[in-house]
């Protein structure tokens, strides 16, 4: 795990009075000389949940083929996924579309097409009545590559990525706030010191809109078939956190 800072600083003098006569007390009702910095933190950890995403895609004549043969193999897909040990739950239906693809030559509207007798061009490219079912599936990293492996033997046809997250985000980002906040009063420190002060109370505290993680995405080629075992390596996830904190200066 590392923790990496960064911050922008702005300093803003609201005394009417020169800094050599804040030691002094000043004027009822005289604006006190403030401090405002903007702290901001990362954290990385090791990704303990991948989200593979993977499809089905059928072609056929009728529409009513081309979604009962999608149907079919993404039955068989959810069966080889259940032998690697993944719940029902975890699988879940992303995306689903039943579309007309005529072949590039061929203008008229599909109810007076002569349709092709195959629905596959030589280059693979599919006509018709096409069917495309994608699912995420949600995993470990360790297994993310036996899962697509297993997918693919049972008929995906392509996978998309992979996205790699945290199954405890609120403990990250409490870590990465508590970095922000210090990075902060380190920067409130050195501005204060090199302008001969020194903090006073915090005046406000704002959170730079919510923490935000930043999931590692893994993209796949789409594959036909899987000779050899898919091996997948996550990275590190970073959660990043930003503060804006307003010091009362004292002389």
């Amino acid at each position: 795990m590392n923790v990496r800072m960064m911050g922008t600083l702005s300093l803003m003098l609201l005394a009417t009075l020169p800094v050599a006569a804040l030691a002094q007390a000043g004027p009822a009702g005289a604006h006190p000389a403030i401090l405002t910095v903007n702290g901001t933190a990362s954290v990385a950890r090791e990704p303990d949940v991948a989200h593979v995403n993977l499809s089905v895609e059928t072609s056929a004549a009728t529409a009513a083929a081309a979604t009962g043969q999608n149907a079919a193999l993404t039955a068989r897909v959810r069966s080889a996924l259940a032998g690697q040990g993944v719940p029902a739950g975890a699988v879940v239906t992303q995306y689903y579309n039943l579309r007309y693809v005529p072949r590039p030559e061929q203008t008229p509207p599909p109810s007076v097409l002569r349709r092709p007798a195959t629905m596959l061009s030589p280059q693979g490219e599919r006509y018709g009545y096409v069917v495309t079912h994608t699912l995420e599936i949600t995993t470990t990293p360790a297994k993310a590559g036996a899962v697509i492996d297993a997918a693919v033997g049972a008929g995906a046809t392509s996978v998309g990525n992979v996205v790699y997250d945290l199954a405890n985000r609120h403990e990250a980002l409490l870590e990465a706030l508590r970095a922000a906040v210090a990075d902060a009063q380190s920067q409130a420190r050195a501005a204060a010191s090199a302008s001969g002060l020194r903090l006073g109370t915090v005046q406000r505290l704002f959170v730079g809109g919510e923490p935000r993680i930043a999931p590692l995405q893994t993209p796949m080629m789409r594959t036909l078939a899987a000779p050899v075992a898919t091996q997948v390596e996550p990275g590190e996830v970073r959660v990043f956190a930003t503060v804006s904190v307003t010091y009362e200066l004292m002389p």
